[in-house]
């Protein structure tokens, strides 16, 4: 009997210690999962936030992108509507440049070097208002953009002269030696305007 009650009491404390490592384990795992939910909760969060940051930083990129396209399209569409009229104006212009040399030249018979000046300071009066005002539409005090363009014509002014004299020595007709000095001042004459004599803000 006392051995029987002895087995019986062992196996008692035996199950006791079974439920309470049992329930220790529970109650462990019952703490532990609000802090695994709330590392979980964090992580997600965090996911959720550099989502957002990623989407909002790449419509901003986006944005930014398409005001630089339509900016560059726009100036590119600036640049090309000035050219045209600088074409206009300076087809103008040579055409004025070329009949008074004409006149000059084989009505007038005057040296071919006085009649390229002569007929490029009359078509350069001409281009100079019509550039100022229509072309380039310029912001420059006028007495500014004079005197750029005073400085400008005396250099044209003095290249057409030697440059028509040298190609008619090497036996050009002096109207085709006149079209190439024209085409070479032309070129440069852009350019010059529309960064300095004429500029707008």
């Amino acid at each position: 009997m006392s051995y029987t009650s002895a087995s019986q009491h062992k196996t008692s404390l035996e199950k006791e210690n079974t439920n309470d490592t049992s329930i220790s384990a529970n109650t462990k795992s019952q703490m532990g999962a609000p802090a695994h939910e709330k590392v979980y909760e964090h992580a997600k969060a965090q996911v959720q936030e550099h989502t957002t940051t990623s989407t909002h930083t790449n419509t901003r990129t986006a944005t930014s992108s398409h005001a630089t396209t339509n900016t560059n399209t726009d100036i590119h569409t600036n640049n090309l509507v000035q050219l045209l009229k600088y074409l206009f104006v300076g087809g103008s212009s040579a055409l004025l440049e070329l009949v008074v040399f004409s006149i000059m030249t084989y009505l007038v018979h005057i040296d071919v070097s006085i009649a390229a000046s002569v007929s490029l300071l009359l078509s350069t009066l001409y281009n100079f208002f019509m550039s100022a005002r229509f072309t380039f539409r310029s912001t420059q005090h006028v007495l500014k953009s004079a005197l750029g363009y005073c400085a400008l014509l005396i250099v044209n002014t003095l290249f057409a002269s030697f440059a028509v004299q040298a190609l008619v020595a090497l036996s050009i007709e002096a109207i085709i030696a006149k079209l190439i000095t024209m085409a070479c001042y032309t070129c440069w004459n852009f350019v010059l305007y529309k960064r300095f004599i004429f500029k707008s803000t």
